[in-house]
């Protein structure tokens, strides 16, 4: 007897028995929860959620081995034709999962499971079991993305900071599932697709203070992130590594702390403050009336310090997505770790990087000398201007202007360049 026939009609006894309604709410629900608490040890641990295994992940099979499916839509899953090597083990999710080696594989069997012509054995309520499973493994997928470490750049950021300025990208909300625009490499203010002009505006004056400075680590940035074929991402990384070439590395702040033995210890507030008038001086302007209490936590101070920084919240709006901020609320500000420091010092370079580029003249128009002077036009409104004044007339730049086809205000310009007023 195929596998399959345990769902004729001569079952449907037993098999009205179980409410499949019910059951199938119950799996989604469950698998939720697990994902939820996966994800807070992920986090707790600093892991990232795989299907495969990646040096200390957690596996997403094994967060799911204990959700069980349904026995008999089980065994009629694997009686449709697969590729899948199923093990001798439990029905659950997590051996579904392991049988089938991805998500991709899973997902498109339990389509065609759904929809193929054997299927009509089955109870209508069954059918939606399935499509209800499915629909668990698309959850598992965006909860898999969602546990993703950030990436830490080069110069070992706490977090990955906006191509332009200071700011935390604007990709934080974890859970977040909805159709809204994140970026990962762009903060709300920068966002290129909320606010475009702000975005090319601010890349305009890093693009323009680089050309100014002309070196050739600058000219070689500039030729990649120009370049028609060079990726958008590839593009935002190097702008980033750009705009933090205009102000004195956070290094440079982290000279300033003494050594024991070779090792730096926790660190005062005042400290912190005390750097950033040193080599941070912009930056130090926003936050040198902040109050210092040492009664205070590092969470109540931080937040002070961004506030100042960026008054629009926008950065503290990204910040509180993180949630990385919940975890150090015990710290004292004069009992701050190396992480934190490390951390706060970077933004406050970035955001001095940031204000020096703004402060950055960007003239418009074509640089004198540039375009060359037209000599005709200058030849004709000085013969004319001679003329006016040999019979004692007014210079009438309306009148050499008609004559000449241009406006006044260039007659009047080229007369006072002629020194003819």
């Amino acid at each position: 007897m195929a596998v399959y026939d345990i769902f004729e009609i001569k079952s449907e006894r037993a098999i009205m028995l179980i409410d499949y309604r019910l059951e199938a709410k119950s799996l989604v629900s469950e698998v939720k929860s697990v994902l939820e608490l996966a994800i807070a040890e992920a986090k707790a641990q600093n892991l990232s959620i795989t299907v495969r295994q990646r040096g200390s992940s957690i596996l997403l099979w094994k967060v799911l081995k204990n959700v069980r499916i349904d026995d008999k839509v089980y065994e009629f899953i694997f009686s449709i034709p697969n590729r899948a090597k199923p093990k001798s083990s439990a029905p659950t999710v997590g051996h579904l999962l392991l049988a089938f080696t991805s998500l991709k594989q899973v997902k498109e069997h339990l389509t065609k499971v759904a929809s193929d012509i054997r299927s009509r054995t089955l109870e209508l309520e069954q059918v939606d079991y399935i499509k209800e499973l499915h629909h668990c493994y698309a959850i598992a997928e965006a909860y898999l993305k969602a546990s993703r470490r950030t990436k830490r750049s080069n110069d070992e950021h706490f977090q990955e900071y906006c191509s332009l300025c200071w700011r935390l990208v604007y990709k934080y909300k974890r859970l977040n599932f909805g159709d809204e625009e994140y970026s990962n490499h762009y903060c709300k203010y920068h966002h290129p697709k909320k606010n475009d002009a702000i975005y090319h505006k601010d890349r305009r004056k890093v693009l323009s203070a680089a050309k100014k400075r002309n070196t050739s680590e600058d000219l070689m940035k500039l030729n990649i992130i120009q370049a028609p074929t060079t990726p958008r991402s590839k593009s935002a990384r190097i702008l980033y590594s750009l705009t933090s070439t205009f102000a004195e590395s956070y290094r440079k702040g982290l000279g300033e702390f003494t050594q024991v033995d070779g090792l730096y210890e926790v660190k005062d507030a005042k400290e912190l403050i005390k750097i950033a008038s040193l080599h941070y001086p912009t930056a130090y302007d926003q936050i040198k009336d902040i109050n210092l209490n040492n009664e205070d936590n590092w969470v109540c101070f931080f937040k002070q310090v961004i506030g100042k920084l960026d008054p629009s919240g926008f950065d503290e709006e990204s910040w509180a997505d993180t949630e990385e901020l919940s975890v150090s609320t015990c710290i004292s500000i004069d009992q701050i770790p190396a992480v934190e420091w490390h951390m706060l010092l970077n933004i406050f370079h970035r955001y001095q990087s940031y204000m020096n580029i703004q402060e950055i003249p960007q003239p418009r128009g074509p640089k004198k000398g540039v375009v060359a002077k037209n000599e005709t036009l200058r030849n004709k409104i000085s013969v004319l201007a001679a003329r006016l004044h040999e019979s004692g007339e007014r210079i009438n730049a309306s009148s050499i202007a008609r004559e000449v086809g241009v406006s006044p205000q260039r007659v009047n310009k080229i007369v006072k360049e002629l020194g003819l007023r």
